[in-house]
């Protein structure tokens, strides 16, 4: 009992485990969710659509030509 060990004592910042963030866990599962992505994927998509619509479609909204029914 009276022998010493000659094993370094590990610290504690050498556990062994990566520490990770609570988001970074979220965004981790999320990508791995293949229906979640494809969702995610059509929602930007329709966001991303709907802001640069108008650049590409010049109609005046408010224009109504009756002649043309």
């Amino acid at each position: 009992m009276t022998d010493t060990t000659q094993e370094p004592v590990h610290s504690s910042n050498q556990t062994g485990d990566i520490s990770r963030s609570y988001w970074s866990d979220v965004w981790r599962q999320f990508r791995s969710h293949k229906g979640a992505m494809a969702g995610a994927i059509v929602f930007f998509g329709i966001i991303f659509a709907t802001l640069l619509g108008p650049w590409f479609y010049n109609v005046d909204a408010t224009f109504i030509d009756i002649r043309s029914r």
